[in-house]
């Protein structure tokens, strides 16, 4: 099905022109600036805007946490032995390993 020209509508009432288009897209462009400058500047707010962004009651996070406590005092009770700091990275290898 071939358009003619006097078919194609280009501008106008229905379509709008390309100067709306465009001063649709700055005025776009101008709030996603604005509101990106809101976005946290030093290193302690953005800290804060993430710890505010995760649900810390999650029992799933609780957990994590508290995996990564209990193999840092392990890994800090075991400082001396190399036998146990081998076995401890081994299970620790094997976790990532069966979480991918």
């Amino acid at each position: 099905m071939e358009e003619t020209a006097e078919e194609i509508e280009i501008g106008g009432e229905d379509g709008g022109d390309f100067g709306d288009f465009m001063k649709g897209i700055e005025e776009s462009m101008l709030h996603m600036m604005k509101e990106s400058a809101k976005a946290p500047e030093t290193a302690m707010e953005q800290w804060q805007a993430f710890a505010a962004a995760i649900d810390w009651s999650e029992t799933w996070i609780r957990a994590l946490l508290g995996f990564h406590v209990v193999m840092l005092f392990v890994a800090f009770l075991t400082r001396n032995s190399v036998n146990a700091q081998t076995v401890l990275f081994l299970l620790i290898c094997g976790l990532i390993f069966v979480s991918e």
